[in-house]
């Protein structure tokens, strides 16, 4: 209901409002200012959020892919060892030669060596020789002696095989043995 003078017209008042309006302006500005960078704040960290959990993904699908290679070719690695005597390489079929030599032990004149027989390899790298050691014990190759036996053409014949080096090989299959 409108306001009226005495003689019943209308009362109107001229307000000046540019000064709330360039207010109002301003505090509009920055809600929507405030509200859209609220916005881009969400949208970023959404953004980044979604790109971590997609490297996240695929490191950890990496990792296992490496941890996976990684456990196959120790696997490929992983074996039973054995020695096979008298031999320079391995005769089963599933077995790999890890390395062939001949075999060797302590002289049976000298105690405190080795107790059983080893298989050494072809080429020893020999450590400092002291001369002052050099009656203690030591582990020396074995050889073929035949000396009391010649029988031509067999493993007995003396000009073959007297002092010669027995041999034996180091060999491994891939999977574990049960029994040798």
């Amino acid at each position: 209901m409108p306001l009226l003078n005495s003689l019943n017209a209308p009362l109107v008042a001229q307000l000046d409002v540019t000064a709330i309006n360039t207010e109002l302006k301003a505090y509009i500005q920055q809600e929507i200012a405030n509200g859209v960078k609220l916005a881009m704040e969400e949208l970023a960290a959404t953004i980044v959020n979604t790109k971590v959990d997609q490297a996240t993904v695929k490191l950890e699908e990496s990792m296992q892919e490496k941890l996976n290679q990684a456990n196959t070719e120790i696997q490929d690695k992983i074996g039973t060892t054995y020695i096979q005597w008298g031999r320079t390489n391995c005769t089963a079929d599933d077995a790999e030669t890890v390395y062939s030599g001949f075999i060797g032990g302590s002289s049976f004149t000298n105690s405190g060596s080795a107790v059983d027989y080893l298989c050494l390899i072809n080429d020893p790298q020999w450590g400092i020789y002291d001369s002052k050691v050099n009656s203690l014990p030591f582990i020396g190759g074995a050889l073929y002696d035949v000396w009391d036996i010649n029988v031509p053409n067999s493993p007995f014949d003396f000009n073959k095989y007297d002092h010669h080096r027995v041999p034996c090989s180091v060999c491994m299959k891939k999977r574990k043995l049960r029994r040798l």
